[in-house]
């Protein structure tokens, strides 16, 4: 059976089960229920025709799995649920080649623990947590998460698509290593192209061979020995394996004069597109601090000082706060587009959103001078509880804060505000972020409670001409009840959720140089596993035109290295943040959502060059197509696909070191990042003082990320003597030049570092500054 094509076992199947089916029809029992000869029924054939499609697809799932060594049972709840389940359903692993039979035992591992000595597997526990389908947490508990506010039409309290009761009482079983099962099995070996002078067995394209370059290895990098400057950790980054990577050069640090700031709030400080500025938020202040024309370091002193408390302090601030002695600090700070103005957004503790336009803000508070001690804002919201996240987009603001919910506004031509509430998750919500290219409204969300939620915010908006004649008391927006979509589980607390669209991905030639891994493939034969998963689920793209891998692009966690720092070497811990039965769960809602979309009931109407018939020539979801969120743990980074949260990245530990004292262990938090994308990169900062950058990357499909720098000398800056740990308050940064930037880095005390990030494969440019 080895020597056989694995499309022809597949035909070889799929006809023997269509002589199954054809067989069941033609019964005489069947023949007499119907009625009449299926000639003299074309409805009754087309319903046949669906329902052999329908067990094609179910079938070809099942040799999905039995691919990637992993095998489904079906879960029946008990009443007196607990801590187990009975395991129930057929034990028989499919079969995917018809001459060799595997039987599976009821007792195998569900999910992967790297303390375990050589990877033994556990044995099956089902929990609770394991049954339950996160995405239908709240569907499955509305009573115990009712609505925050407001009146929703019955009709639209959920949407339909997201319950399936049956999927979600399956659960998936490894037989080998977790990353085995995401990556394939090894039962079928199928020939290496690489070592081919030609393209053969779709490992590769004609035009992407043809286009293809040949120094597309990494270098190994041996001395990570530490160093003595200030601004790196390391005389080697993990940049130099690559030739295609950011460069980074120091520019110096200077002392800036601010007050004193509080410790472990969100990013506060940011930097204006528009403007020289460099804002800083200490306490109910903003600085803006500007630079001369041949520095790269901000000057010293302020050129722009604003206050932003209230007049009065009301006993709502107070209750708001999570300091009631001082209510107005500010908990996060960014700019952003609102109504294609630039707007500088203000979180505060005591409930309050204040939204300036930037433009107007600096032209003010130039003409007031220093101090300014009262600024309108152009926009103030109020939530109930600390805000602590916001993200503009278009003419919406999201907000969240320690209600544990998420607050809509939506912001009509002449100013009015509309709003609507979601009800509450688990814990507190620090950050929120927009799915940006969509026809309608959803917002991600990361919690403490380890949530990382997609929230869909139904709304319909009136914009043409009303009848003044009885004033103007039809709403402009209806809101509809917001609910989850999407939900999954990450273990620990979730500090960031950005939007990073697929135009932010670098395109590379391999997967080493997609993860920064030099052996995440040395037998070559990760990507003939991956087309062969695509070929078995029969969504391939067309060869001829693309060399995108197919549906399986969308399934695969790569893992990435980072740079130990207590251990002066590359450590990769392979540790994924959800089950294997979470993540297979997630697979099939994205399989069975193409099949419903684009093959159920229709036939393959494109023709490639080489006469093969495809769905389409590349493969895409139908919805949130190649869109990710960068999401951020205490010390893990993961990037996830939109559409059903599937994890395509994982570093499993960003940041490796010892923290000093408790100080620092609660500062070790990754809460600080924003993403760059003319260089194709994600900025990551913990508030123990360590920044690092991770470039955004492709290879066919497929979506990763590597590790380019880690910044500064964390033990020169560690210790302060009046602040103890010296912690980083924010991180910015601002364009410059084409393909160039300069990062901001500003520590508690007020020390800001300067390096400058240049991709030089983009455009030419000069030593000039550009305003």
């Amino acid at each position: 059976m080895g020597e056989l094509d694995l499309g022809d076992i597949l035909e070889v199947e799929r006809r023997r089960d269509h002589e199954l089916l054809d067989s069941m029809y033609a019964t005489p029992q069947q023949s007499a229920a119907r009625g009449m000869s299926d000639d003299e029924d074309p409805a009754w054939e087309d319903l046949r025709e669906v329902r052999l499609q329908d067990f094609d697809h179910q079938r070809r799932f099942e040799r999905f799995l039995a691919l990637c060594g992993v095998k489904s049972k079906v879960i029946n709840r008990t009443s007196g649920f607990s801590t187990r389940g009975s395991v129930a359903g057929n034990s028989e692993r499919y079969n995917l080649f018809p001459d060799s039979s595997d039987m599976s035992d009821g007792y195998d591992d569900d999910r992967f623990d790297p303390d375990l000595e050589d990877n033994a597997l556990q044995p099956l526990v089902v929990t609770e947590s394991s049954l339950q389908d996160q995405d239908l947490f709240y569907t499955e508990n509305q009573l115990s998460f009712p609505p925050q506010d407001g009146e929703y039409e019955a009709d639209t309290l959920l949407d339909r698509r997201i319950r399936r009761s049956g999927e979600s009482n399956t659960i998936y079983i490894s037989e080998n290593y977790y990353e085995h099962a995401m990556i394939g099995g090894y039962e079928y070996v199928s020939q290496d192209a690489c070592k081919h002078p030609c393209p053969i067995n779709s490992n590769d394209t004609f035009k992407n061979f043809e286009n293809h370059h040949s120094d597309g290895e990494i270098e190994l990098i041996q001395d990570f020995a530490k160093i003595d400057s200030l601004e790196f950790p390391l005389r080697s980054q993990p940049a130099q394996k690559f030739k295609d990577s950011l460069e980074i050069e120091f520019h110096g640090f200077t002392k800036l004069d601010f007050g004193r700031p509080d410790k472990y709030k969100n990013n506060i400080v940011c930097c204006s597109a528009r403007h020289d500025l460099l804002f800083v938020a200490v306490g109910a202040c903003v600085y803006g601090f500007t630079h001369k024309k041949d520095k790269y370091q901000p000057d010293k002193l302020p050129r722009l000082l604003f206050y932003t408390h209230p007049s009065v302090t009301t006993e709502a601030h107070r209750q708001s706060a999570t300091r009631p002695h001082f209510p107005h600090t500010i908990n996060y700070m960014v700019i952003g587009q609102l109504k294609e103005q630039e707007t500088l957004g203000l979180c505060c503790d005591d409930g309050r959103v204040l939204l300036y336009n930037v433009d107007r803000l600096v032209k003010s508070c130039q003409d007031k001078g220093i101090p300014n001690m009262g600024e309108t804002p152009d926009f103030q919201f109020s939530a109930s509880s600390s805000v602590w996240g916001l993200d503009m987009y278009q003419n919406m603001v999201v907000v969240s804060d320690n209600s544990q919910s998420i607050l809509l506004h939506y912001i009509d031509e002449s100013g009015n505000d509309f709003h609507v509430q979601t009800h509450q998750i688990l814990h507190n919500i620090p950050s929120v972020s927009f799915i940006k290219g969509e026809d309608e409204v959803y917002v991600s969300g990361a919690s403490i409670s380890g949530e990382l939620v997609v929230f869909k915010f139904p709304m319909v908006i009136y914009e043409g001409p009303y009848n003044k004649e009885n004033g103007d008391r039809f709403a402009r927006v209806r809101f509809r009840r917001p609910y989850v979509i999407s939900r999954a589980l990450l273990g620990d607390n979730v500090w960031i959720t950005k939007y990073v669209d697929p135009s932010c991905f670098k395109k590379v030639d391999s997967l080493e140089l997609m993860t920064g891994d030099p052996w995440i493939d040395q037998q070559k034969m990760v990507l003939n596993k991956m087309l062969n998963e695509s070929k078995v689920l029969d969504c391939e793209s067309d060869e001829c035109y693309s060399s995108h891998i197919g549906i399986s692009a969308n399934f695969h966690n790569f893992f990435t290295p980072t740079v130990a720092l207590d251990h002066l070497s590359l450590i990769t811990q392979q540790k994924p943040f959800t089950s294997l039965s979470d993540n297979y769960r997630r697979i099939k809602k994205v399989y069975d959502d193409y099949y419903i979309s684009k093959q159920r009931s229709k036939q393959k109407s494109h023709i490639s060059m080489n006469s093969k018939k495809y769905w389409e020539p590349q493969i895409r979801t139908p919805q949130f197509t190649d869109k990710f969120l960068v999401v951020s743990t205490a010390l893990r980074m993961g990037l996830f696909r939109v559409n059903k949260l599937i994890c395509n990245a994982t570093v499993p530990k960003v940041f490796q070191f010892k923290p000093f004292n408790e100080d620092w262990l609660h500062s070790n938090r990754l809460s600080l990042g924003f993403l760059v994308p003319e260089l194709n990169c994600f900025v990551v900062g913990s508030q123990s003082g360590l920044v690092s950058v991770f470039r955004l990357t492709t290879f066919r499909g497929i979506y990763g990320m590597r590790q380019e720098y880690v910044v500064p000398n964390y033990e020169r800056l560690c210790l302060s003597g009046d602040f103890g740990v010296r912690t980083l308050i924010g991180i910015d940064c601002r364009r410059i030049a084409q393909g160039r930037y300069v990062l901001y880095l500003v520590y508690i005390d007020g020390i800001c570092l300067s390096y400058q990030l240049s991709d030089k494969s983009i455009g030419f440019y000069d030593d000039m500054w550009i305003k």
